[in-house]
């Protein structure tokens, strides 16, 4: 994916930043609490923008019979949660959450005219899965591929409010290497990118018509219908303002703000940052001590994914205070593997906290720990 050095988007810089910088535990009646909102300043994050939370659109129910199109994946066991999350609080995504029944890795090859593989993180924190997105990426490389193919889909209804900021003018061209098309059709929006160093106008609008079609033999996708217990839009300025941060850390720490990349305005939106725009993640990247930084990401309704983190290879449970479930994991970035994390679920919510994997960082029970506080600090502050 190092290919950004000629003309792409800024959506795909957007990408290649993002990706080089949750069973269900169980819930105490007592935190069953109603919705409200945080009290804070605006959201200020490394990765995405935070802004505050929208109402949630109901979600669909699937009338289509689903058709699967490419079965070749390896499907690790799923274990038994110990507490399933309403069914409510799932979202419905496009093509059963399937890459390969959008678009198959023959088909990506074809269009390239060379071999390709998809590239997909080891675990998923449920973010876009609550909220009916599916995120699909090729490449011709496991490392950083000249030919990348990128799908983002959604439910027309989650993008909607953010429609001037993801369309972008076609840039299809012979005199381009890359190109961003975006479309809606049977209520599904979609964006399809592709790249290709050395070579010119690679046009994906035939790609996007096949998956558009097979969309229609699968259930309408649909965000998450939220629950009671789901958290509101949580900002950076409330992770400062309600957790010690640098007391939990045992080292100063401040807070890493990031301006608009150069030639970008802060109005356009990246489909990645949809689910924080949504007000469903919040948090901040902090820089701790002489440059380390620890990354805090509170994802509403992200439990959902919590039962598949024990099939993780190289997941491990974590023992944390109070009756929370965490784990330790591998980092999910397909493209590198420099960073650990930590994720702490209250049954419902997650927190997720991440550190580079070298000597400097916290300890995994610090980051535990850290998950803990921001959960309790959440309870406390919603009622």
């Amino acid at each position: 994916m190092g290919v950004n050095d000629e003309r792409l988007s800024a959506g795909e810089q957007n990408e290649l930043r993002a990706l080089v910088t949750a069973g269900a535990g169980r819930m105490r009646a007592a935190r069953r609490r109603r919705m409200q909102a945080i009290t804070g300043g605006a959201a200020v994050v490394l990765v995405a923008a935070v802004v505050g939370a929208v109402a949630l659109t109901a979600m669909g129910s699937p009338d289509r019979v689903a058709t699967p199109i490419e079965t070749t994946a390896t499907t690790a066991p799923t274990p038994t949660p110990t507490e399933e999350a309403p069914a409510g609080a799932r979202g419905v995504q496009p093509f059963g959450g399937v890459c390969a029944n959008a678009i198959t890795t023959d088909e990506v090859g074809e269009f390239f005219g060379v071999t390709m593989k998809p590239m997909a993180g080891a675990w998923a924190d449920g973010s876009l899965a609550a909220q009916g997105g599916l995120s699909c990426t090729w490449s011709n490389d496991p490392g950083y591929g000249e030919q990348k193919l990128t799908m983002w889909a959604y439910p027309l209804s989650v993008v909607e409010p953010f429609l001037g900021g993801l369309e972008e003018a076609s840039r299809c061209d012979a005199a381009s290497n890359s190109c961003t098309l975006t479309g809606v059709r049977d209520g599904v929006w979609m964006s399809v990118s592709a790249v290709a160093v050395g070579q010119s106008g690679p046009d994906p609008a035939g790609l996007m018509d096949t998956a558009f079609q097979r969309a229609t033999q699968w259930p309408s996708p649909a965000p998450a219908e939220p629950v009671d217990e789901w958290w509101p839009a949580v900002s950076c300025d409330d992770v400062t303002a309600y957790v010690d941060v640098a007391g939990v850390l045992g080292a100063p720490v401040t807070v890493a703000v990031v301006s608009p990349p150069q030639g970008q305005s802060p109005s356009q939106i990246y489909p990645g940052e949809i689910p924080s725009r949504r007000g469903a993640v919040g948090g901040c990247t902090f820089t701790v001590g002489a440059g380390g930084n620890v990354s805090v990401r509170t994802i509403s309704g992200g439990a959902t994914n919590a039962s598949d983190f024990a099939s993780v290879s190289g997941a491990s449970p974590l023992a944390v205070r109070g009756d929370y479930s965490a784990w330790t994991l591998p980092d999910d970035d397909p493209w590198e593997g420099h960073n650990k994390y930590v994720v702490v679920s209250d049954g419902v919510n997650l927190v997720r906290v991440g550190a580079p994997v070298d000597g400097a960082s916290p300890s995994d029970d610090a980051l535990g720990e850290l998950g803990v506080r921001i959960i309790e600090a959440l309870e406390e502050a919603v009622g």
